[in-house]
C-alpha cells in the first residue's frame, strides 16, 4: 500500500498518525507538516568556538603519527623497553639495554 506512494505522500501520512496519536494524549503544539526549523527554545543556544581556536584546519589524529608517539595502554616507565624486547632484534634489545643507566637496567631486571 505505501510502496505506490511518494515521498511527501509518506510524509503527510506518518505525519497525520503523528498528529492523531498526540491528540489523543494531550499534547499540544504538534508543528504543520513543512515546518522545517521550528523556532529555538529560550534558553538554549548554540555551542562557540572557544575563544582563539582556529578552527581552518582539523585537529591532529593518530592516523599517521609513528608508533613511537602512540602510548599504549600500559604506558608505564618501562613500556618502550617492553615493545623492543616483543619485536625487536637482540642488536637492538642489546642497544636499548645499553642506554640505560646501570640502576634502571637493575630495576627493569628485578620487576617480575
Amino acid at each position: 500500500a505505501y510502496a505506490s506512494l511518494t515521498h511527501r505522500e509518506h510524509l503527510e501520512q506518518a505525519h497525520a498518525i503523528f498528529e492523531l496519536k498526540a491528540r489523543r494524549i494531550g499534547l499540544q503544539g504538534v508543528p504543520p507538516l513543512g515546518v522545517s526549523n521550528p523556532a529555538p527554545k529560550p534558553g538554549k543556544t548554540r555551542l562557540a568556538a572557544p575563544p582563539g581556536a582556529d578552527l581552518s584546519t582539523p585537529p591532529r589524529t593518530l592516523a599517521r603519527a609513528p608508533a613511537t608517539e602512540i602510548s599504549g595502554a600500559d604506558d608505564n616507565q618501562f613500556a618502550h623497553l617492553d615493545a623492543v624486547m616483543e619485536t625487536g632484534t637482540p642488536d637492538e634489545i642489546e642497544a636499548a639495554m645499553a642506554k640505560l643507566p646501570q640502576d634502571v637496567r637493575d630495576a627493569y631486571s628485578s620487576r617480575g
